[in-house]
């Protein structure tokens, strides 16, 4: 499994991102060892007041553990990795909490310790621990027979789509995926040979490229979001200066590229009221199409959540039943007394203990199960999800191809077809259904065959009315152009 660690401040921030449940279906606290609180926010608190009294700013180490999509890990499997991390980076008695998360049918897990030490009041030391995670990440992958990703055998290989929680926050305000995002922006970019190539072909998907304040280049979106092309491009800063040439040197080209704000500002002209329509209209057909299968994921996360409070009622009801059946096979009194004495009580207290623990492993076997079943509908589901995600997005590049065609004047403003909202060709389909249904009744034989024949003063008034019709238009002048003599 993939292993992404961090050391952080504000213990607030991390504790609300731990205890997310808008991003995530589901959010389970395993453990919160070390601290006197009993809550994650509290216990996050607790660390913070204890930094304090040290000159640490970044005390609190967050890790991560993602499982590939297709590998269904149990709690004792994530549970074995982190013991043998804590033991690589000496955390074995440093407080944490453990906390796992499910997020679009997979299931990964989270880690936070506080790395001050109470006793002598110093930090931890956290020496090369990216080297010693990856190290152990790929550990994970050869034992448990997972497919080892490419970027672990080679590092050129690296999966270029991969994004921070800044790239996925900026994606997500422009409703599209970051790999997505990203995977168009790298496919332009290796299609191009210098600037100018790249420029245009950024301008045909509703992009610009810019000068950027702090780096090189950047590409501003019509939305306003600013994207480093060394980041969307998985580039070198060396190498996009050595193609796109240097954005301050206006030797490189006769045009000089726009600054942020003048990027904006000509976004701003040039969506003018039809441009924005037609941005609407494909806005409003992705969240109709995306709406019913949102509803159903939403109403599944609730029905999933449901089954889980019940099987932990039940599971809870049953166990205080049990201890209290255990509870009540050791004598007191005389009675127990005597049991001391010969020994009998020990061998009852052994027994319940031996009976509880494989209570414990019971329920924690029940819990896995329906969390299995759970994440095979989740998944079902999920692929729906994606093959919406990307007809949207095929359609959202189409719309901003157009409209790049009509600034340019390729394409006429009456020519565009406007994407047309759902549920318009079932309309429309309907409607030529009833004109032909119609047509074929009215000039069916049969319908003629049965109706009552024509009386000779019908046939006369037919003809005259005929007759007055062509006099009519012989009368009318001939609007024609000339032909001479």
């Amino acid at each position: 499994m993939i292993i992404v660690a961090s050391c952080r401040g504000s213990g607030k921030a991390l504790g609300q991102h731990l205890l997310n449940t808008e991003d995530n279906e589901h959010v389970r606290v395993a453990d919160i060892r070390g601290f006197l609180s009993e809550d994650v926010i509290g216990a996050m608190k607790e660390a913070e007041a204890i930094r304090k009294g040290t000159k640490c700013q970044k005390h609190l180490f967050s890790v991560s553990f993602n499982p590939p999509h297709e590998a269904e890990v149990t709690d004792k499997t994530f549970k074995a990795a982190i013991s043998r991390m804590e033991e690589s980076l000496g955390l074995s008695n440093q407080p944490r909490v453990l906390i796992y998360h499910t997020k679009e049918g997979r299931t990964h897990c989270h880690v936070a310790y506080s790395l001050i030490d109470a006793k002598t009041m110093t930090a931890k030391p956290m020496k090369f621990f990216k080297r010693k995670l990856n190290s152990l990440s790929k550990d994970l992958f050869i034992e448990h027979d997972w497919t080892l990703p490419e970027g672990y055998i080679r590092k050129e290989h690296r999966d270029p789509r991969r994004f921070t929680l800044a790239e996925w926050q900026q994606s997500k305000r422009m409703g599209i995926h970051t790999r997505d995002l990203k995977a168009i922006i790298q496919e332009r970019y290796s299609g191009s040979d210098n600037r100018r190539a790249f420029a245009a072909s950024l301008e045909e998907i509703g992009m610009k490229l810019a000068k950027g304040d702090r780096r090189g280049h950047v590409i501003v979106t019509h939305e306003g979001e600013v994207l480093s092309v060394t980041r969307y491009t998985n580039k070198k800063a060396k190498e996009v200066r050595a193609k796109l040439g240097d954005p301050n040197d206006p030797k490189d080209y006769a045009r000089p590229l726009p600054s942020v704000d003048q990027a904006k500002a000509q976004f701003a002209k040039e969506l003018t009221e039809t441009f924005q329509r037609y941005l609407d209209e494909n806005q409003q057909k992705t969240e109709k199409r995306i709406r019913p299968l949102t509803q159903k994921r939403q109403a599944m996360t609730q029905a999933h959540r449901k089954e889980r409070a019940n099987l932990k009622h039940k599971q809870q009801t049953r166990w205080n039943e049990e201890c209290r059946q255990r509870s009540q096979r050791l004598n007191t009194g005389w009675r127990g007394m005597l049991d001391r004495i010969t020994g009998q009580r020990a061998r009852t207290k052994k027994h319940n203990e031996r009976e509880a623990y494989l209570a414990l492993k019971r329920d924690q076997a029940q819990a896995q199960d329906l969390r299995a079943a759970q994440a095979a509908d989740r998944h079902a589901l999920q692929i729906q999800i994606k093959d919406a995600r990307a007809q949207s997005v095929r359609e959202r590049l189409e719309v901003h191809k157009k409209l790049y065609r009509l600034r340019k004047g390729e394409l006429e403003p009456d020519r565009m077809k406007s994407p047309r909202m759902p549920g318009m060709d079932t309309e429309r389909s309907t409607m030529k259904g009833k004109a032909r249904a119609a047509f074929n009744t009215a000039n069916h034989p049969a319908n003629h065959l049965n109706a009552p024949p024509k009386t000779p003063e019908q046939h006369m008034r037919e003809y005259l009315d005929r007759r007055a019709q062509e006099q009519a238009q012989d009368n009318q002048p001939n609007k024609g152009p000339s032909l001479g003599r």
